[in-house]
């Protein structure tokens, strides 16, 4: 009991307060996140703290006061970029050695009171243990039923799974391009937030024999998680209702993925942010790789604020380049500019998906780097737009390319959703709120543009679902019905409330 009392209590409260953050964030997250994700910065947290408390062992000379020290030093080295970040938000001139000399300060003093008066700390160690270990606690049971419902899901069929071996083109197999970027505006879209006429690229495209529709929208939702696995499964397969993991597995082997295969195509991929299902595919993008929660633990930590620290830990923590959202970018459009020479010799679908020109605004019209801290200013209309002029570069590029090299081949161009200002705005800076049935409709404008050879497809007011169907029954010969929106899929205010944390 003593030994307990006097060793375990400590080690325990240094355990748990290096636990807390990695479980908060795995429980917040349970639908999205998986539970090992966290477990790199566990353990570098417990490393790192298991250094501070050797040392101030050695200084304090009891691991009592060693380990509550230890406690109170983890907590700023855990969430010091969080705190710094918020008082910044709330005070602009708020510098970052502020906060660093304000802790140390604090640290210092309880420092001097545990060697001047010598307490031994152990129920100190023991309250902290008891705080962290029941927020622990709470946090994973609320999470439960989220975990469970996960961890048992199952995938159900697409409905078109029934129908695949029916699902046989019937005309030349020629190579298809489904080329997808996120939160690409529509005419309507970029119009309304930006005041911008994207007519010149637009003009561009059908130039170069595109069908284009001003009015295509995606109404079921404008978040990305329920749009894409409903396009790529040319069906509503996903709604917002359903947890993100879950909408996800409907992305792992599309519909989309399955008639091509079943009629002897080989499948290219351009997997910005690894989104994608990517079984059986040849991936045209390397060493992508999504955010996890691992990436939030360590972005709010001080370890990100370190030059040297933060170059090791991305490279050998996280395994990122020391600018990975520039690096992933231009992989991906790399592999865009260069997917024409890289089909199979057989028949081949090109599936992209780009995180762009959706935030973070990583370039701007002209290609340029924005500085990290400058990609997340929402208020900043120049940097969407910016990201867009440049994508219409190389989108324009690669289309140019894809015709030259492939002259015969079908090219779909479509995003999930347009800009979210209004959302976004609300979300991120805390205002102005906005009309729901006003702006729900611009959001939802989304690109989309069909080459076919030798024809201009009507696909004027059609979603993402219905221009997929569309291009596959006027290219191949297929006979699939053009789908109405099921009337419970009809994007809410509810749905709005619930998607910005505020129902």
């Amino acid at each position: 009991m003593k030994f307990l009392k006097n060793i375990g209590l400590p080690v325990l409260s240094v355990v748990l307060t290096c636990l807390f953050p990695c479980a908060f964030l795995y429980a917040s997250n349970a639908g999205e996140a998986a539970p090992l994700d966290a477990l790199p910065f566990f353990v570098f947290f417990l490393l790192t703290a298991a250094v501070i408390l050797l040392v101030l062992l050695v200084i304090l000379r009891g691991l009592g006061r060693a380990a509550f020290l230890t406690d109170l030093a983890m907590l700023v080295v855990i969430n010091f970029t969080m705190v710094s970040e918020g008082i910044k938000k709330l005070i602009p001139a708020f510098r970052d050695w502020m906060l660093l000399g304000a802790a140390a300060v604090v640290l210092l003093g309880i420092m001097w009171l545990l060697l001047k008066k010598k307490p031994r700390m152990t129920t100190g160690c023991g309250l902290l243990s008891l705080a962290f270990g029941v927020m622990i606690l709470v946090n994973l049971a609320a999470a439960l039923p989220t975990m469970i419902s996960t961890a048992t899901y199952r995938c159900p069929e697409p409905p078109l799974a029934e129908e695949l071996e029916e699902l046989t083109f019937r005309r030349e197999k020629r190579n298809v391009y489904v080329l997808l970027f996120d939160e690409y505006g529509g005419p309507q879209n970029t119009k309304r937030y930006y005041d911008f006429d994207n007519s010149a690229f637009f003009g561009g495209l059908s130039d170069r024999g595109f069908a284009v529709a001003e009015h295509c929208k995606n109404t079921e939702s404008p978040w990305t998680a329920t749009l894409m696995p409903n396009i790529l499964n040319l069906d509503y397969v996903a709604d917002d209702d359903m947890e993100v993991r879950m909408r996800d597995a409907f992305v792992e082997a599309p519909m989309l993925y399955r008639i091509f295969r079943e009629n002897g195509y080989s499948i290219n991929l351009i997997n910005h942010t690894d989104y994608l299902g990517t079984g059986g595919c040849h991936v045209l993008t390397a060493g992508q790789k999504a955010d996890t929660i691992a990436d939030y633990l360590y972005d709010n930590s001080i370890f990100s604020q370190i030059p040297r620290v933060n170059t090791l830990v991305k490279r050998y923590v996280l395994h990122r380049g020391e600018d990975h959202e520039v690096e992933a970018l231009r992989n991906a459009f790399e592999a865009l500019e260069s997917c024409a020479d890289r089909v199979g010799d057989g028949p081949t679908l090109t599936v992209s998906y780009i995180n762009f020109p959706h935030w973070p605004s990583v370039f701007s019209g002209d290609g340029q780097v924005i500085p990290a801290p400058k990609r997340y200013d929402w208020e900043d209309p120049d940097l969407y737009l910016g990201q867009l002029r440049y994508g219409n570069d190389v989108i324009l590029r690669s289309v140019d390319r894809i015709q030259k090299s492939d002259p015969e081949a079908v090219i779909l161009l479509m995003s999930d959703h347009g800009s979210r200002r209004p959302a976004q705005l609300l979300n991120f800076c805390g205002g102005p709120d906005f009309d729901h049935e006003a702006e729900v409709a611009y959001m939802e404008n989304a690109l989309c543009c069909l080459y076919i050879p030798g024809m201009i497809p009507e696909i004027e007011g059609q979603t993402g679902i219905n221009v997929t169907r569309i291009m596959l029954n006027e290219t191949f010969g297929l006979e699939l019905p053009l789908l109405e929106i099921p009337p419970d899929y009809v994007y809410s205010q509810e749905s709005v409330d619930r998607n910005l944390g505020r129902g």
